[in-house]
């Protein structure tokens, strides 16, 4: 008596729709984002790092208005498909390598939305955060908030 415990390989049909055979493919993009038969996200975030680093040249050919260019142009491609289901480990992948071209071009920080950490009770008190709340100065430079914010509102 042989006793075999491999799962039977017996061939399917192909799946049909209306008599005619639907083809099975590797992978494809949907709504921007690339779908291969094993779902793993590597095609998606490795177009999305080859188009975010595609427009930063623009961003280091501009010398005025970087914050809003990268937030329209750059910032838009990846946050585009942005799902629940991807792990923070994911996106900081996205953003570091992203962010490490940003750091030699922009003269100020994009930080995150997250309110800045309470300042130490000895010192006397910072002063008061920008009121677009995305900017924090560099070491070294003399940035005018008032300036940056009009640009941004408009």
């Amino acid at each position: 008596m042989i006793v075999d415990f491999k799962k039977s390989t017996v061939p399917s049909p192909p799946p049909s729709v209306m008599d005619s055979p639907i083809t099975s493919v590797e992978s494809f993009r949907f709504l921007g984002t690339t779908i291969t038969q094993d779902l793993k996200w590597e095609p998606t975030i490795s177009s999305l790092i080859k188009k975010a680093q595609q427009r930063m040249y623009f961003l280091r050919q501009l010398r005025k208005a970087k914050l809003q260019f990268y937030t329209a142009i750059i910032e838009s491609i990846l946050t585009f498909s942005i799902t629940s289901s991807i792990t923070s480990s994911i996106t900081s992948s996205i953003t570091s390598s992203i962010t490490s071209s940003i750091t030699s071009s922009i003269t100020c920080s994009i930080t995150s939305s997250s309110p800045p950490p309470s300042p130490p009770p000895s010192p006397p008190p910072s002063p008061p955060p920008s009121p677009c709340g995305s900017l924090e100065p560099q070491s070294g430079t003399n940035i005018d908030y008032s300036a940056l914010c009009a640009l941004q509102r408009k």
